[in-house]
């Protein structure tokens, strides 16, 4: 059994956590990067970066509902008594 230390521990348990947020602030990122190429090197005009950071942010919602639905379910293994 491995000892950790009580920061370790509270990273442990924040870990699914900061996934959910990093999945929300990634896309919000990538969307901001796709649009500003798309009007840079295209020359689109303004309502690309727009258009990007709305896409990316609603696939970053997305993102944060998918893992903070698999947060919710219990996990199949906890609290199970084992076959007699």
């Amino acid at each position: 059994m491995e000892k950790l230390s009580p920061f370790a521990k509270a990273m442990r348990e924040m870990a699914p956590w900061l996934d959910a947020v990093g999945r929300v602030t990634g896309g919000l990122g990538l969307g901001a990067l796709l649009g500003w190429v798309l009007t840079g090197c295209l020359g689109l005009g303004s309502w690309a970066w727009g258009l990007g950071l709305g896409l990316g942010a609603l696939g970053g919602l997305v993102g944060f509902v998918i893992a903070a639905t698999k947060l919710s379910k219990p996990r199949n293994n906890e609290n199970k008594e084992s076959p007699p």
